[in-house]
């Protein structure tokens, strides 16, 4: 892996610079546009975490699965060009007239997202108020005490799929590679089997199942392999997951079901946004899980087969780990046509100081995490990115809440 002081790597295919009027492969005629019905009573919903996740449902989540994969933007504000399959693409545009509310790794913590709904929720209520909310990813997981415990990422991510169904153009989530379901039947099958009641035995049920020919290596997607020391935690989630959605009379297709929704709703999601306004002028913003090489063509059809590579390096490229060097984020920048003097905000990388910390003296990479010793998050208003330090005494209260 590259270092701090090693060349950048190649493109893996020459960057072109902009071409006035060519947009890349021409996608079929859209599908009908997306529409949420109403939902009676939502003006009256808590915006609170129980509140939330108790509201949600099989029928919300497939109602959001199905706008995801059709929308196309909010007109005036962003746009989300759909691939070549004309299914939405993975890059949202964003003209930066809003101001956006931008939040790092959530990992299952209930009590940080208590507080980002305290900031955000009279925000996203009040008419005067036109703001944008963007999740960098990894809603799930634990990650310093209790990872094994699944109950508290489901409760996250109910909490957020509900807060996309009632404001479903002011709320993005953007993928990270700890954001899976069970990737495919295969997989279930194997996990909606196991025999044992905590996560201590998936090594040998697995090499098990596998030389019995119930699976192989190549049925794990990436992000099935996603754990924290000794806890398969993408797997313990499905586990989880099945759990929830096995009932007396329910049949294992059922559940499948059920769990292929959860799936098909990180399927759907974005991967990264770009926020700039060409006629006004100003520094891009690029935001997303991690970075890698590509262009907006790229990250439009990234999940389109050839473009399987980049996805996988998207989400979980560390510059910690050497995969993203000083020398490469000019080069990024660029691929991505991005001029002037642009700024990239990610999460992904857990932050040994505070927030919102610049990784290179001179590269524009800020890490944001919602897990880091301190709590934060980014306001962009006007396009310019302004590192915010949330209020002490509200996380104080909410962490005793929690501890209650």
């Amino acid at each position: 892996m590259p270092g701090p002081n090693t060349p950048p790597i190649p493109p893996r295919r020459p960057v072109l610079p902009p071409v006035p009027g060519k947009t890349g492969p021409k996608p079929p005629p859209p599908p009908a546009a997306a529409v949420m019905r109403p939902i009676v009573g939502a003006s009256q919903i808590p915006l609170t975490v129980d509140s939330l996740a108790n509201s949600f449902t099989m029928d919300i989540l497939r109602e959001v699965v199905n706008y995801q994969q059709k929308e196309r933007g909010c007109a005036g504000v962003y746009s989300r060009p759909a691939r070549t399959d004309n299914v939405a693409g993975g890059l949202i545009v964003n003209n930066g007239s809003r101001d956006m509310y931008v939040f790092g790794d959530e990992h299952g913590n209930v009590p940080r997202l208590e507080v980002i709904l305290d900031i955000i929720g009279p925000l996203l209520r009040d008419p005067k108020a036109n703001i944008e909310v963007v999740f960098l990813g990894d809603l799930l997981h634990r990650e310093k005490t209790d990872i094994a415990d699944m109950g508290s990422s489901f409760k996250v991510l109910k909490a957020v799929v509900m807060l996309q169904r009632l404001f479903p153009e002011r709320v993005h989530l953007l993928l990270g590679n700890h954001d899976s379901a069970c990737s495919n039947r295969t997989i279930f099958d194997v996990v909606y089997d196991y025999p044992h009641n905590d996560h201590s035995q998936w090594g040998h049920y697995l090499n098990e199942a596998i030389n019995q020919g119930k699976m192989q290596m190549n049925d794990f997607d990436f992000r099935m392999r996603v754990g924290k020391r000794d806890v398969p935690q993408a797997l313990e989630f499905a586990r989880y997951l099945c759990a929830q959605y096995k009932a007396p009379g329910k049949s294992r297709d059922d559940v499948w079901r059920d769990v292929e929704s959860f799936q098909q709703f990180f399927d759907s999601i974005p991967v990264a946004m770009i926020i700039e306004d060409k006629k006004l002028g100003g520094d891009p913003v690029f935001l997303a899980h991690s970075l890698t090489r590509a262009d907006q063509f790229q990250l439009r059809d990234i999940r389109l087969p050839q473009n399987s590579d980049i996805l996988k390096e998207l989400i979980t490229n560390k510059a910690s780990e050497g995969s993203i060097s000083e020398q490469d984020i000019p080069a990024i920048f660029q691929g991505l046509g991005l001029l002037g003097n642009p700024i990239a905000i990610t999460g992904h990388e857990y932050p040994s100081v505070g927030y919102g910390y610049r990784v290179f003296p001179n590269g524009n990479l800020y890490i944001l995490h919602g897990n880091g010793p301190d709590f934060g998050y980014c306001r962009i208003s006007g396009r310019v990115p302004r590192m915010m330090k949330a209020d002490d005494t509200m996380v104080a209260i909410r962490l005793a809440q929690d501890a209650a």
